[in-house]
């Protein structure tokens, strides 16, 4: 039963190369530079996908969102289709 169980916590990581120019470098730079350094998690509005996607907005607007039907408004890593 405890291999069951683990199986449930398995995850896949990707990652993801974006060409960015040194004006949206710049800019992703200025965004966390006006931030205060405090960690505002928050598991429905503020989570790592949140995170994700105030990143990756900017360079790829849309890719990562919010699904109200599936998640009830939870930005939740979705597996690649």
């Amino acid at each position: 039963m405890d291999s069951t169980i683990g199986a449930l916590y398995d995850r896949k990581i990707y990652a993801f190369e974006v060409e960015t120019t040194a004006q949206q470098d710049e800019a992703l730079i200025e965004t966390f530079n006006d931030k205060t350094n405090r960690s505002h998690f928050n598991l429905f509005f503020h989570n790592c996908a949140d995170f994700a996607r105030v990143v990756l907005d900017p360079l790829l607007p849309g890719i990562v969102r919010r699904s109200y039907t599936a998640d009830l408004g939870m930005t939740t890593p979705k597996q690649p289709g």
